[in-house]
């Protein structure tokens, strides 16, 4: 990269000729908005993966999008950036599947059309840039189950709270991440934290893609029944526990039963 702006440097310099400002002026002009993304052509082995993706559980369409690169190559180059003092670059807005695929591509069959990538890169800002940006692409092309999301927002909040040093209420976490330009709601975000504490239980279910909607119900029997155990018993940790088994007794990864969940809890 160092090759080709010193290159630019000289054609500029020879452009305009004797008169040609000082050097401050071209690094100022080099430094410009239009001028900040680049071409790169980059092997594999300089990419990583971006180890915070959103996408926790795979891509189902997978397979599509790998044979779509061998038939095809790349539709659209993949996004780049390089943190301060690394050697190696990280994929800045989602692409973890293309990478993947492209990985494996090369490793079967050797074809360097797969090794070297020509890349956009991006200057590198801060890690919470680097997140939202991985949300933003995963979320604008609903590629993410509801667990994913939940987690997703759950994780922005704590990164914010660690820049702060301190905890946010719900209220204040959706002013920020509203400010990192997404749209979420107090109510919302609460069923997002809600989802992940469901996790715990049944994290097969959730994985398989079960929805908000079916989460929402979860939650729903679980406030009718805590409000029915209170009115006749002082014991909260036990009613925590028999819930707590009465999911995980039900977590399967292609359906969740509520029905069932009802009577399991009911005969516990």
């Amino acid at each position: 990269m160092t090759k080709k702006v010193t290159g630019f440097r000289d054609s500029v310099r020879k452009r305009i000729g004797s008169d040609a400002p000082n050097p401050g002026f071209l690094s100022d002009m080099l430094n410009t908005t239009s001028l900040k993304n680049a071409l790169i052509r980059l092997n594999l082995d300089q990419i990583r993966r971006y180890e915070r993706n959103p996408r926790r559980f795979g891509n189902a369409e997978y397979e599509d999008i790998r044979e779509s690169i061998r038939q095809r190559g790349l539709d659209q180059p993949l996004v780049v950036t390089q943190r301060p003092g690394e050697t190696f670059y990280v994929v800045k807005k989602g692409a973890g599947t293309r990478l993947q695929a492209l990985q494996e591509l090369w490793a079967e069959t050797g074809d360097q059309r797969f090794y070297q990538q020509e890349c956009v890169f991006e200057p590198y800002r801060d890690e919470l840039d680097l997140f939202v940006g991985h949300g933003i692409e995963n979320l604008k092309r609903s590629q993410m189950s509801f667990i994913e999301t939940a987690f997703f927002y759950m994780d922005l909040k704590q990164f914010h709270e660690d820049l702060e040093g301190r905890e946010l209420s719900t209220r204040e976490a959706c002013e920020r991440i509203n400010a990192d330009g997404f749209s979420v709601d107090p109510s919302r975000l609460v069923r997002y934290r809600y989802g992940v504490d469901l996790y715990q239980q049944i994290p097969m279910a959730l994985e398989g893609g079960i929805s908000q909607r079916t989460t929402e119900q979860i939650r729903r029997l679980e406030r009718s029944y805590r409000t029915l155990w209170e009115r006749h018993s002082a014991e909260a940790p036990r009613f925590d526990a028999l819930w707590c088994e009465a999911l995980a007794s039900g977590d399967h990864p292609d359906v969740f039963d509520l029905a069932e969940l009802q009577t399991r809890f009911e005969q516990a």
